[in-house]
């Protein structure tokens, strides 16, 4: 399964390098959806540099994500790092999304210079998530709607500031990653960019549009907000080489691959792999690298024992 992986990562490369005539690389970062820890997370951040670091030459990189978001504090930071990597005349940041980019993931994808996207293929709206403990969740709604009729005072306060905060979070991350990267090359004016990217993040925040932080936002209305979007035809050959059969093939390795690491994502490059078992090892450190944990249950290295008596977390 590995070499098979490796070998299609090649020819969607190859493929990428002769459409845009660049030297193009593609890492990718599979999560298994309800796994109680997929999400994106500050995790996260060592194991896409140490793929990036071993791909070399790369003159474009298109990062392939399929991801419910998560933690949206980290993206910029991937973004820099991603484009670090670039090399060349014509350097350029694709995000690939052959099936879901949604909230954390989607303001990762304003940080590309281009969103390829699909009939499969959704963003979602950035407004942030936080989840409240509650036990009495019902009365602590009615409690709250009746004060917020009768008493301001009886709102709390820290809480609404705090949500507040958020929001201005994700809409300034949004506008900055628009204004410095996606909306650079097409507007060259700062004041006519600067209004777009505010444009566009408001949208993805508005609740009239998106009533609810799953909506659904595909390919053209993305591109109608005035986002980058390559958007490519179902009967497309490079939709079919490029999205679809990489989606099939690292889905299936991330749902059965047998990963017992923490947390579920597949990431993985066509010269990097996820990072064998053994107690101590940092991401990717394993001199015997790359393990390929579908055909190897346990790294020989593990001190976990046999297969049959460790649960799959994945």
């Amino acid at each position: 399964m590995l070499l098979k992986r490796q070998k299609l990562i090649t020819e969607i490369e190859q493929s990428l390098s002769d459409k845009y005539h660049s030297t193009n690389r593609l890492i990718a970062d599979v999560m298994r959806f309800g796994h109680a820890r997929t999400s994106m997370h500050i995790s996260d951040i060592p194991n896409i540099e140490a793929v990036l670091n071993s791909i070399t030459g790369a003159e474009q990189i298109n990062l392939l994500i399929h991801s419910p978001g998560g933690d949206g504090t980290i993206t910029e930071k991937i973004v820099d790092i991603c484009r670090a990597h670039l090399t060349g005349a014509n350097r350029k940041l694709r995000v690939i999304v052959p099936n879901i980019a949604k909230s954390a993931a989607t303001i990762l994808a304003l940080g590309t210079d281009e969103i390829i996207m699909g009939y499969t293929s959704e963003l979602g709206p950035i407004d942030p998530q936080v989840p409240v403990n509650v036990h009495d969740a019902v009365g602590f709604c009615v409690r709250f709607c009746r004060n917020c009729r009768s008493d301001k005072k009886g709102l709390n306060i820290p809480f609404t500031d705090e949500m507040e905060n958020q929001i201005g979070f994700a809409k300034k991350t949004a506008i900055t990653l628009l204004n410095k990267c996606m909306l650079a090359p097409v507007h060259k004016e700062p004041t006519t960019r600067k209004k777009n990217a505010e444009a566009i993040a408001q949208k993805l925040l508005s609740k009239e549009l998106f009533p609810v932080h799953g909506h659904y936002i595909n390919g053209q209305v993305a591109k109608d907000m005035g986002l980058q979007v390559e958007l490519l035809d179902k009967d497309d050959p490079s939709w079919a080489a490029q999205c679809q059969g990489q989606r099939q093939e690292l889905g299936q390795a991330a749902r059965d691959s047998g990963w017992r690491q923490h947390r579920p994502p597949a990431l993985t490059g066509a010269h990097g792999t996820r990072d064998c078992r053994r107690a101590g090892h940092e991401p990717f450190a394993c001199p015997q690298n790359p393990c390929e944990l579908r055909a190897l249950p346990r790294c020989k290295h593990s001190q976990l024992g046999p297969r049959s008596r460790r649960p799959r977390t994945i």
